[in-house]
């Protein structure tokens, strides 16, 4: 799954240049970096603007965080130091508005999951019965609309709360703990539904 971070760096007016010839430097080293997809600036718009943001995007989180925490870059961010006034970075979450962005994606996706799977499969055995007489795009467009509003709230939410422990666990012990008993759930609700 892409990966993408976002950069918002400010450089006063008189930088600018400078610190445009400096994104080529850096850009030409981003794409050496396995899984590297794209980067994308954008400039200020006007004068009283100093801020430039940079959307970088690499095809997994493991191999942006590999760049992100590589010597090359460390190396070469120190050139821009006397070019930038401030600088931060976001990670930009495909589960953005749900979950803390430095969270995880696998464990991200592995909580979805883990939340969609007995909604689908409710819907699939008291839903589908009654909309079956419904053409088949309204039937997809009502169970699609049920299943991310109860995604949304309560069911993500609750399961977030319960494995908090997990999303911001620092030990390898609690990382694989959690996946366990996230593993587990989803045996559990497997077993469930195909006896059901």
């Amino acid at each position: 799954m892409p990966s993408h971070v976002v950069f918002v760096t400010k450089v006063s007016q008189e930088h600018s240049e400078r610190y445009k010839a400096w994104l080529t430097q850096i850009q030409n080293i981003e794409k050496t970096f396995p899984g590297f997809q794209r980067a994308h600036v954008s400039a200020p718009r006007n004068p009283d603007d100093d801020s430039w943001v940079t959307f970088l995007q690499f095809d997994t989180s493991e191999n942006l965080d590999r760049w992100l925490n590589s010597q090359e870059r460390r190396d070469i961010l120190k050139e821009a130091e006397p070019l930038v006034t401030s600088f931060q970075y976001h990670h930009v979450s495909p589960y953005a508005g749900w979950f803390d962005s430095d969270y995880s994606i696998v464990k991200q996706t592995m909580l979805v999951l883990l939340v969609l799977y007995p909604i689908v499969m409710l819907q699939l055995k008291y839903l589908t019965p009654l909309t079956a007489h419904l053409n088949s795009a309204v039937a997809m467009f009502i169970a699609n609309t049920i299943s991310v509003s109860l995604i949304s709230w309560p069911f993500l939410p609750l399961v977030i709360k319960l494995l908090d422990w997990w999303l911001q666990a620092s030990k390898i012990r609690t990382h694989i703990l959690g996946a366990l008993v996230v593993i587990a759930l989803y045996a559990l609700l497997i077993a469930v539904f195909a006896g059901a």
